[in-house]
C-alpha cells in the first residue's frame, strides 16, 4: 500500500491513524486525511514515526497545529506536496518545513490566517524546488511578499 486516503471519514481517530501507520507506514508515499475533523497532532506524530518515505500529505480541515507539523517534518524529510489548508498553523510550521523539507514543490496554506510574510518567505528562500503555493485567505501575507515569491519562480495562487 503506497497511497492511503480516508478523506472526509468522520469516524477515523488518532488511534486508527496510529494502527494504519504502524501496519503500512514504511511503504506509504501519500496520505490524505483531509476533513477528518476528529484528528489531532497525535496523528502526525504517528505518521512521522512510521512513514519516513512519505512524499504527499493532506491534512486540510483537521485539528492539526504547529506541534503536529513540526513532528511530521522531523520524521518525513522527503515531503514534496503538503496541504495544510484550514489548519491552525503559524509561521512556526512554515519555518520547520523550510528547514526540513528540501524537496518541497508545492504547499497549500489556504485560510491559515495566522501565517505571515515571514513564514511564506522562509519557504521561498529555503525550498529551492518550490514551484507553487496556495495563499487564499492568508490576509497577513502582503502583495510585496507575493511578488517576492513570484520573483523566486514560485506560482502564487491567492
Amino acid at each position: 500500500l503506497r497511497s492511503l486516503s480516508v478523506a472526509g471519514c468522520v469516524h477515523i481517530s488518532d488511534g486508527g491513524v496510529a494502527k494504519l501507520a504502524k501496519a503500512c507506514g514504511r511503504l506509504l508515499r501519500s496520505v490524505n486525511l483531509a476533513r477528518c475533523r476528529a484528528l489531532s497532532d497525535a496523528s502526525l506524530l504517528w505518521i512521522a514515526a512510521a512513514c519516513p518515505r512519505l512524499r504527499h500529505v493532506d491534512v486540510e480541515s483537521t485539528g492539526i497545529s504547529d506541534r503536529g507539523v513540526r513532528a511530521l517534518v522531523a520524521g518525513c524529510h522527503t515531503l514534496c506536496h503538503v496541504v495544510l489548508a484550514l489548519c491552525n498553523i503559524t509561521d512556526v510550521s512554515l519555518n520547520a518545513i523550510s528547514h526540513q523539507c528540501t524537496s518541497l514543490t508545492s504547499v497549500d496554506i489556504t485560510d491559515c490566517v495566522l501565517v505571515s510574510n515571514a513564514g511564506v518567505l522562509a519557504l521561498g528562500l529555503r525550498c529551492k524546488r518550490l514551484t507553487r503555493i496556495h495563499l487564499f485567505g492568508c490576509d497577513l501575507v502582503t502583495e510585496e511578499a507575493r511578488r517576492t515569491m513570484q520573483s523566486l519562480g514560485v506560482e502564487v495562487l491567492y
